[in-house]
């Protein structure tokens, strides 16, 4: 045994980071299109940098730089997931790598990612509330229960009827409805490098 691939697998993760989103830049500029009129395309370009700047001065403080990181190293074996949800004043947008042992998914009609199913184990109900809002209703069975654990389902789905993105959260035994919201945009991520007909999950560069 010696550490060579475990050193490989460190070193893609590391130039993947910096070739793609190096820390600390501004990686991407927000630009006025193709289909914005020519006289107009100056003040707009002005607006989006301001949008742009506005983007990373936030980016820059939240934990992206080290969550990127723990998806790319599930990325170089399968596929990275990362969530993005909304904090509070002082860490408004928090990101969370999701290892690929703890999610699954599925890809709709054209191989793009289409539903992701999560299992919650062992929650507290102040837990739950900390996770989904005051909106989190206690499901039935636990509420007389003060040790109460919970054990959860969370589905986030694509509704291609319509056309909106789902969000259940629902009791693993019983499958009481504790939480649920539609959305135009979900806080899914998911990325992988390669992968072959009839799979849903990738593959990197660990496994090929």
């Amino acid at each position: 045994y010696d550490s060579t691939l475990v050193n490989a697998t460190k070193k893609f993760v590391h130039n993947t980071t910096n070739a793609l989103l190096p820390p600390g830049q501004n990686f991407v500029k927000l630009v006025a299109g193709r289909e914005v009129p020519e006289e107009q395309k100056e003040a707009m370009n002005k607006e989006l940098q301001v949008i742009t700047d506005t983007f990373f001065h936030y980016l820059n403080q939240s934990n992206f730089d080290l969550v990127i990181s723990e998806a790319f190293m599930d990325m170089a074996v399968s596929t990275g997931v990362m969530q993005i949800n909304e904090g509070d004043d002082d860490n408004p947008i928090i990101f969370s790598a999701v290892p690929s042992d703890k999610i699954s998914f599925e890809t709709g009609p054209r191989g793009e990612f289409s539903a992701f199913f999560r299992d919650w184990h062992d929650l507290r109900p102040e837990h739950c509330v900390e996770l989904w809002g005051e909106d989190f209703k206690l499901p039935e069975r636990y509420k007389d229960d003060d040790q109460a654990k919970l054990e959860l389902n969370e589905i986030s789905y694509y509704d291609y009827k319509e056309k909106t993105y789902k969000y259940v959260v629902v009791d693993k035994a019983t499958e009481q409805l504790a939480y649920y919201r539609e959305e135009e945009s979900w806080e899914w991520v998911a990325f992988r490098m390669s992968k072959l007909p009839g799979e849903d999950r990738g593959r990197g560069p660990v496994l090929d």
